[in-house]
């Protein structure tokens, strides 16, 4: 009996303050008329950046959201309703066996990240790779001083100082998470990934 583990989920790391709440930094606010005012918008390849991101962020949740258990058993349902109550509930647990058919595995674990097909002596055979993404926190990085103005209220002066930027390392990550193999349009091999210190069965 084999199963596939829902995907890992790696904290973001935690938002730095602003620097503008330290107690050091002092702020009129209102600046006197005859000075100009300054662009506190972000520089446009930071926002470039943040937009990327983001619509990066949603397209994934919307592919991900397309691709659910309840879809894909409404999308095989010829299949599905031929299927007993503990199996349909196994597929929902993501549980594989041996001898399920591709249908049995695409309702259970969705499309493979891989599909690869052999041929030799003893004919066909097909095995599909679902393997996991994501990025790893590894720190920050130095990446340039932003220039800041500080305005004293007391003295009615401003002071120009350069902070220090710091920019989140995220490293790209893949691990293969199951293999299975088909011959005949059933399940013929699994291999699966344990987890570090899970006992063999």
């Amino acid at each position: 009996m084999f199963f596939l583990a829902r995907p890992r989920l790696v904290p973001a790391p935690p938002l730095r303050p602003a620097l503008a709440s330290s107690p050091n930094r002092l702020h009129s606010p209102v600046a006197p008329a005859n000075v100009p005012r300054m662009n506190t918008r972000p520089p446009r390849s930071v926002l470039r950046r943040l937009t990327l991101a983001l619509g990066f962020g949603l397209l994934l949740g919307l592919l991900v959201g397309c691709s659910t258990f309840d879809s894909r058993a409404k999308e095989k349902s010829t299949v599905f309703a031929k299927l007993d109550e503990p199996t349909r509930t196994r597929l929902e647990a993501r549980e594989i066996h041996l001898g399920d058919s591709a249908d049995m595995v695409y309702i259970a674990l969705g499309k493979p990240s891989e599909n690869k097909k052999t041929i030799d002596a003893s004919g066909n055979s097909a095995t599909w790779i679902y393997t996991a993404y994501w990025q790893e926190y590894k720190g920050t990085r130095l990446v340039g001083f932003r220039r800041d103005v500080i305005y004293n209220p007391a003295t009615k002066t401003y002071r120009v100082i350069h902070t220090p930027d710091y920019q989140p390392i995220y490293v790209e990550r893949a691990e293969e998470l199951i293999r299975i193999t088909f011959a005949s349009d059933r399940v013929s091999s699994i291999e699966q990934t344990l987890p570090p210190g899970t006992a063999q069965p």
